[in-house]
């Protein structure tokens, strides 16, 4: 088997959240980062290239996603968030649980750098929902073989939730498994937003979605805030 992993990271503007994430991922053996960006002008390209491949993408997360997938030489891709803090052991993770034919990819258990309460409950259903109804979202660094990527035709073109869609895609493929090491994700949008707000929102923002709201008008809620 072809054990290189191949990390996938869409950048748009991320020069002063990429930093500590590239470091880590230098630091793991057998593996390769793609940068997928989508028209950077804060100086993000310039300062990757040193450290890993760049493409250039038209924006929006499942086209660069995409994008970086095509591009891609590992048998496993992993998809991460520019501002995601992981640890140097999660490329031995993602092999371990990959020696399992029948498992065909996962994430690891959403953590908050905000340690209160309300966003530890929120990262606590984040992660029950994954285990149990194998449904996962970018920031907790979902992978996936890129064999079972390719058959399902990659993330949905469409401007939000194409991780929701593609995890209830592949779920059907083989099994996918919650990894207990924890990722910690920034918590800027609930800070900026209002956590309470800010999660009623995402929720509401699922719900229509299951009744079959258009994602066009999805996205400008999301963007609106």
């Amino acid at each position: 088997m072809n054990d290189m992993i191949s990390v996938i990271i869409p950048t748009l503007n991320e020069q002063q959240h990429i930093h500590r994430l590239i470091h880590r991922l230098r630091s793991m053996n057998r593996t390769e980062v793609i940068i997928a960006d989508g028209g950077s002008v804060d100086g993000t390209c310039q300062w990757v290239k040193p450290y890993c491949r760049v493409i250039d993408s038209e924006p929006g997360r499942a086209k660069q996603m995409n994008q970086g997938a095509q591009q891609a030489n590992g048998e496993i891709l992993w998809f991460l968030h520019a501002d995601s803090i992981i640890s140097t052991q999660m490329a031995h993770s993602i092999r371990s649980v990959m020696q399992d034919g029948s498992v065909i990819g996962g994430g690891f258990s959403l953590q908050f750098d905000d340690p209160s309460r309300r966003l530890r409950l929120i990262a606590a259903g984040s992660n029950v929902r994954a285990k149990y109804l194998n449904l996962y979202f970018g920031d907790q660094g979902f992978f996936i073989r890129r064999s079972v990527f390719e058959k399902v035709g990659g993330f949905p073109s469409v401007p939000l939730m194409e991780d929701w869609l593609l995890s209830r895609q592949v779920k059907k493929s083989g099994q996918l498994k919650l990894l207990s090491e924890p990722i910690v994700t920034s918590s800027r949008r609930f800070q900026k937003n209002g956590i309470i707000r800010t999660f009623l929102l995402m929720q509401k923002i699922k719900l229509l979605f299951l009744c079959g709201v258009p994602i066009s008008h999805l996205e400008r809620m999301y963007r609106r805030g």
